[in-house]
């Protein structure tokens, strides 16, 4: 078995570093290999190492420092919006069949944000030949039985299921549910009528307003009656949806709240 294992720091973070874990948890493994992360282009260079020798993997860990639908990557992070600079380089090639990819960091599957992470992940680095990317829902605690990896006491651990050519399934997942989508768009579509009639805005205000409708009817012809539906691309597509709305705009941002509240369940939304 052949593993790659990968740790950060938060530059001026007062716990001790990764490093101990990373080599804890690779020393029992045969043909391991330990990398030090300070920013995303050394992941990219660690990946590119793999590929040039003409290796391949069976899992990769990371043990960093996380959150929702992002991990350290010393002073970058990588989440959903930087995943794709790891697409189009053939990394994929590098992974052998039902390779696992997984992360150690605190809630880093926490929330729909989380679920699309493994989501994405899984899709640039495993389409080739298929695998699973797992990450847990809730903060760890340091590595108390010295295995190298950090224990999750709540919540749970999520698994996006990668089949050879990009299709995910996910696993114990809690937010990206086909059955709840519709009702979810419906609600979104009425807190939309309602700014509609109340808000007397600017032309620019009302012209994305319409736009944000628009999105809206497209997200809801991604589902087609009687098929399963391709629930992170609906989610992906409702997010983008909420991030056109003016979050200066008191009616525009409780409109904004209201749809992240129904489309995720409670995850709370960023200000732009």
């Amino acid at each position: 078995m052949t593993t790659v294992h990968l740790w950060a720091d938060i530059p001026g973070d007062w716990r001790p570093s990764g490093r101990r874990d990373a080599e804890l948890h690779a020393g029992g493994q045969t043909g391991h290999s330990v990398a030090r992360l300070t920013c995303l282009n050394d992941l990219i260079r660690v990946l590119r190492d793999i590929r040039d020798a003409g290796k391949q993997i069976d899992e990769m860990d990371f043990h960093t420092h996380g959150s929702a639908g992002s991990i350290n990557l010393g002073r970058d992070r990588l989440n959903r919006s930087n995943t794709a600079n790891l697409a189009g380089q053939g990394f994929e090639n590098i992974f052998r069949a039902a390779a696992r990819i997984i992360f150690w960091g605190c809630n880093v599957a926490t929330g729909a944000i989380g679920e699309l992470f493994l989501v994405g992940i899984g899709v640039v680095l495993l389409r080739a030949r298929g695998g699973q990317v797992r990450g847990a829902s809730a903060p760890g605690v340091r590595d108390v039985f010295l295995t190298g990896v950090q224990v999750h006491p709540t919540g749970r651990w999520k698994t996006a299921q990668v089949r050879p050519g990009g299709l995910v399934d996910l696993r114990n997942h809690e937010y990206l549910i086909p059955g709840r989508i519709s009702g979810r768009i419906r609600a979104a579509e009425t807190a939309l009528a309602g700014v509609e009639r109340r808000i007397t805005g600017t032309p620019a205000i009302r012209g994305r307003i319409f736009r944000i409708r628009l999105r809206l009817a497209q997200v809801r012809s991604l589902q087609p009656a009687g098929a399963r539906p391709r629930y992170f691309n609906l989610y992906q597509q409702l997010y983008s949806a909420c991030s056109h709305l003016d979050w200066a705009e008191r009616d525009l941002a409780r409109l904004r709240i209201h749809l992240m509240g129904e489309a995720f369940r409670g995850v709370q939304p960023c200000a732009p």
